[in-house]
């Protein structure tokens, strides 16, 4: 039951109105009568929308949104949340409320006279959306001049009532790369072995309106592919469909990273530089490139030419490579603690690289405060080459090695 200024409404299951109450009263009076397979009042008849055109008492005129805008020949006036419309006659004032769980219905407010409106094709007033959808491929046949493909998938609201959290899913092949962002815009991506998929999400969609979904992937393997979408929200609608296209070449360029460090082991305060390389190892012109590297903690940036520095981060433009061709960065530091030191290197490009294992190299470099090679290992061999020559004179070769022995070591 709902209850209104001047009288309470009873409904029925299908939530049509099939008594009214007077205040403080517990008779009732106009009791339509609907049709118990298509929800409609009797005698009554409806546009392809399901919205009431005539009922035996007045004509009504909707609006391509499904609002009612006219009772016989009065406009009517929707308030501020648009929920409630009017229409005013000299002795009396009309109303039609609209609430998503009873759906449409006219209540005139001083003389109890009660019309059910718009039951939707093949219910109630909660009959579900229902949705229609095509999916589209360009090219339909091989790639573009990126090497990419685009996928639209267009949903159309085909039932009476609008769309809540509209979602449109790709299942894509597990050997296509995403292309994101625009034109996949307002999509997320996932990937596993068997497929890539895209979640897409939507804004509202009124009936009889249509909305359009775009994946753009790169394909990295010629074949035949299948791809499919499904579209649902939350009022119960969906859709699918699903479209195949042939693939008889790709573009692909695959840039392979390597990182030196020079000298290893490196001594503190004296210099040490890193070695980046990127080279395509694939037979397309990777654009883009960028060359990337992340300094250790305990090491002072002194240059690195052609790059610049954000903190830890060094990157480095290489710009376009084409197949065989490398790009090659300097990056000098200075070392200021002792033990082992990190580095990371790695690249990023606007083409796209479909073997990421190769995409980043590490070094690790040895830093300390001795040289491995103590410089007063060439002090002790001419001692020793001294003693030899003067041996059985001055030089006492027990003396000089316990000299050696006691004196401090240089650092």
């Amino acid at each position: 039951m709902i209850t209104e200024l001047f009288y309470s409404y009873v409904l029925s299951r299908a939530t049509n109105v099939t008594k009214t109450v007077p205040p403080g009263g517990t008779g009732g009076s106009g009791i339509p009568g609907y049709d118990i397979t298509t929800n409609r009042q009797l005698g009554a008849t409806y546009d392809s929308n399901g919205n009431l055109l005539t009922d035996g008492f007045h004509t009504y005129v909707w609006d391509s949104d499904n609002n009612l805008t006219k009772v016989d020949t009065l406009p009517t006036v929707y308030n501020a949340f648009g929920k409630e419309a009017e229409w005013k006659l000299p002795d009396r004032t009309y109303r039609q409320i609209v609430d998503t769980r009873i759906g449409r219905m006219i209540l005139n407010g001083t003389t109890a006279t009660v019309r059910a409106m718009a039951a939707l094709p093949g219910g109630g007033a909660h009959a579900q959306t229902s949705l229609s959808m095509s999916l589209a491929v360009d090219p339909t046949f091989n790639i573009d001049s990126n090497g990419n493909q685009t996928y639209t998938a267009a949903v159309t609201n085909t039932g009476g009532n609008g769309t809540s959290n509209l979602t449109v899913k790709f299942v894509l092949p597990p050997d296509d790369i995403p292309i994101s962002p625009p034109p996949s815009g307002g999509c997320t991506f996932a990937s596993d072995a068997t497929a890539v998929t895209a979640t897409c999400t939507g804004n509202p969609l009124p009936p009889g309106r249509t909305s359009s979904f775009v994946v753009a992937v790169h394909p990295t393997n010629t074949s035949q592919k299948s791809v499919t979408a499904s579209a649902s929200e939350s009022g119960g609608g969906s859709a699918s469909a699903s479209v195949t296209s042939d693939i008889i070449e790709v573009s692909i360029t695959d840039i392979e990273v390597t990182l030196a460090d020079s000298p290893d082991p490196a001594l503190v305060n004296l210099p040490l530089t890193y070695t980046i390389r990127g080279l395509n190892i694939q037979d397309d012109t990777a654009t883009g490139v960028f060359m990337t590297l992340t300094l250790p903690v305990g090491v002072q940036f002194v240059s690195a030419p052609g790059c610049m520095r954000v903190r830890r981060l060094i990157t480095c433009r290489a710009g376009d490579l084409n197949p065989g061709e490398s790009a090659t960065f300097n990056v000098n530091v200075i070392p200021r603690v002792s033990g082992w030191l990190y580095a990371s290197a790695g690249t990023r490009l606007a083409t796209p690289d479909p073997s990421i294992a190769n995409n980043s190299a590490a070094a690790r470099t040895w830093s300390t405060r001795r040289s491995q090679t103590p410089r007063n290992a060439s002090f002790v061999s001419l001692v020793m080459s001294r003693i030899r020559q003067h041996e059985g004179h001055l030089f006492s070769p027990v003396r000089t090695l316990t000299c050696l022995r006691r004196a401090a070591p240089i650092a």
